[in-house]
């Protein structure tokens, strides 16, 4: 179904995003740090919350 989702279900999930994401990143940085600071820009997730709340 094509429902609308809220703007606060979608700022909810996409913290819980993050939540996993970082979750998952610090155990992969024990292995190889570089390669997985390389690999994912946290400077990225405040974007992501911008587009959430609605802001340009």
């Amino acid at each position: 179904e094509g429902r609308e989702v809220s703007r606060d279900e979608l700022k909810e999930k996409v913290e819980q995003l993050t939540e996993i994401l970082i979750k998952l990143s610090k155990p992969l940085e024990s292995i190889t740090p570089s390669s997985v600071s390389a690999g994912f820009d946290f400077s990225s997730v405040p974007t992501i919350e911008k587009i959430a709340n609605g802001s340009k």
